[in-house]
């Protein structure tokens, strides 16, 4: 991420998403951590002063995807072994929601203490979770373990996002976000595998067991670099308001330093020393009470997504019904009209995740259905993807790459396109299925371009106090619609494939195609003006 004083670091030419080549909102946090000192700005982010900490949460970030993907493979086996099919949907369920309501928690948390706080109990959470559920009796704690994990990575994910903007200068951002797309691309193409190795070797329980044993030294790589981010938080968030005119510590704020581009413009803020900006506590309430609600959503529609006959529909219903009421209270001002800025950004995110995982995972059930191909073989052509992401991820990360950030965003949400039309060609059996891996390997290039970059620009947009918010903001845009297109959906399907299994699968991949087209056309609103 740049600010707009920093144009000429920023990849893509120096386009920005700062607004008029006025000082953008992030400028304190250009002052804070590494970036007050002009010797660190030619270090990479594999040398020091950045080395451990890269290491640490890139590494954290690969136990998270690790264990996202190897669970799907040990579940099955873990829940004959523990008698407990009836609870099967809670053990994915239960942590989606508690990731949601985690989101949220660690965006305040952040903004008002620094992003430390969050994270150590995030990795302590996320490492007890998976100690419960390995050693679980029955598979009523197993649940009770993914639910403490889910909750733990969801305080991780928005607090390394908030450590990245107070560490790292914006020119290498897109360098630390490319390692993080890179640390769940590895687990994609073997995650699934080791955990089978694990099982046939070992037990299930250890594929529970064995993470929290690499999460905890992980952990202890970020502690040096983290030292200190609070005060230096603290003085950025002061020097920030400052900046933009607003009264001195102690005085009640109002709006964010650059209107328009924080999910708080206009609003009062706290006065509290501990962030500048941050919600007051009333505020914070209600704040974690909608994502209460948007939780209890998510794991609705989860639940009712999976078919349980009668109660399916309403579950769905209900379900939609708490996420569109808590969305727009949980997201900035101006989502729902993709307001240019970051409303648009948080949109785009949550398209951009909800097409690529739409197609994906009714890709390897086609191919193996409908092709006759092996299920190994089936689920290999999603490797092809993760490669294309990571390549595309490298590419957004140059500095002389000759797009600038609009044109990145459109040429990768046009990529994103070429998925799912090709996917969807491949249901006539004329047509080789090369065309569909070939395609979905295109979808991959454009995810990494579009990935990364959106994180750049959340960081951008967002004034330092204000970096958690806007951090859970967008991850939960992504949760939430991955969460409400896979079960809408997978009912959809559910509905459709007993009458004709093309016409079930074509609807899959429409949805997915306009999501792709949505997306491409609003790309160019994430720049404010």
């Amino acid at each position: 991420m740049t600010t707009s004083l920093e144009t000429a670091a920023a990849p893509g030419g120096g386009e920005t998403a700062g607004s008029g080549g006025a000082a953008g909102p992030t400028e304190a946090a250009g002052a804070s951590g590494a970036v007050e000192d002009a010797g660190r700005r030619g270090a990479g982010t594999l040398r020091p002063p950045y080395r451990a900490f890269t290491i640490g949460a890139v590494a954290l970030s690969t136990l998270i995807a690790f264990e996202n993907l190897a669970v799907t493979t040990a579940m099955p086996t873990a829940a004959r072994a523990l008698d407990g099919l009836a609870l099967y949907g809670l053990a994915f369920g239960g942590p989606l929601a508690a990731g949601v309501v985690a989101m949220v928690l660690s965006g305040v948390w952040s903004d008002r203490r620094g992003a430390p706080r969050p994270l150590w109990t995030g990795i302590g959470l996320f490492s007890v979770g998976l100690l419960l559920a390995g050693a679980a009796p029955t598979m009523g704690v197993l649940v009770a373990g993914r639910v403490v994990q889910g909750f733990g990575a969801g305080l991780v994910g928005v607090a390394l996002y908030v450590a990245v903007g107070h560490l790292y200068p914006a020119h290498l951002r897109p360098q630390v976000f490319t390692a993080f797309a890179a640390a769940w691309v590895l687990p994609s193409i073997v995650g699934p595998a080791i955990a089978g190795l694990i099982m046939e070797q070992a037990h299930w329980r250890w594929v529970f067991l064995g993470v929290p044993l690499i999460a905890l030294p992980a952990g202890v790589l970020l502690r040096p670099a983290l030292r200190g981010t609070t005060t230096r938080k603290r003085d950025a968030a002061t020097g920030s308001a400052r900046a933009a005119g607003a009264p001195k510590a102690g005085a009640p704020t109002a709006g964010a330093p650059t209107a328009g581009t924080g999910p708080t413009a206009g609003r009062d803020r706290d006065d509290a020393p501990d962030g500048a900006g941050a919600d007051a506590p009333d505020a914070t309430g209600r704040r974690l009470l909608w994502a209460l609600v948007a939780a209890v959503g998510a794991g609705l529609l989860h639940y009712g997504g999976q078919g349980h006959g009668a109660l399916a529909v309403p579950l769905l219903v209900a379900g939609l019904a708490g996420l569109v009421a808590a969305a727009p209270r949980l997201l900035p001002p101006g989502t729902p009209r993709a307001r240019r800025g970051l409303p648009t950004v948080v949109i785009l995110r949550g398209l951009a995740g909800a097409a690529m995982l739409g197609t994906e995972v009714f890709i390897p059930l086609m191919l193996s259905q409908e092709r006759g191909m092996s299920a190994a073989t089936a689920g290999a052509a999603l490797t092809v993807s993760a490669l294309g992401w990571s390549a595309g991820s490298w590419f957004q990360a140059r500095p002389n790459r000759p797009l600038g950030t609009t044109g990145l965003l459109r040429l990768g949400f046009a990529f994103l396109l070429v998925g799912p039309i090709a996917v969807a060609v491949t249901v006539a059996p004329a047509v080789p299925v090369l065309v569909a891996i070939v395609g979905w390997a295109v979808a991959g290039l454009g995810m990494g371009m579009v990935y990364p970059t959106l994180s750049v620009l959340t960081l951008e947009l967002s004034a330092p106090a204000e970096q958690g918010r806007n951090s859970s903001a967008l991850q939960l845009a992504d949760s939430l619609g991955t969460t409400m297109v896979l079960a809408v959906g997978g009912s959809l399907f559910a509905a459709l494939v007993s009458r004709s299994a093309d016409t079930a699968y074509l609807a899959i991949f429409l949805i997915s195609g306009v999501l792709s087209l949505l997306g491409l056309l609003l790309a160019g609103r994430a720049r404010a003006r």
